[in-house]
């Protein structure tokens, strides 16, 4: 598949293709909660999006929706620079992210 490390901290790793951003990245590590992973916990569905306007969409209609948060929209430097997301889940407990790789903090 030609996948390459895309990160990596002590807590997980991903691999993906860094040359194309639509292409999955596929992550391994430890739930964020320190509990043990199971259906809902220690999983994540991420999308990869174009733009800040729509993850802050997208959490809204999560919240309205009747989901919950895992991290509201904004800028996480930890990940990267110009690194944008959002956590929620759904209903039955699913964590999904909203992310965008924004070129600087101002897109």
């Amino acid at each position: 598949m030609g996948l390459e490390q895309c990160f990596r901290d002590d807590n997980c790793v991903s691999w993906g293709k860094k040359s194309d951003i639509t292409f999955p990245l596929f992550f391994t590590g430890y739930p964020f909660d320190g509990k043990k992973a199971n259906a809902g916990n220690g999983v994540m569905t991420a999308f990869v999006l174009e733009d800040s306007a729509t993850i802050d969409r997208l959490y809204a209609i999560a919240m309205r929706e009747g989901g919950s948060d895992e991290g509201e929209p904004g800028f996480r430097p930890r990940y990267g620079s110009g690194f944008y997301a959002a956590y929620v889940r759904d209903p039955d407990n699913n964590k999904i992210a909203f992310v965008a790789y924004l070129e600087s903090e101002q897109d």
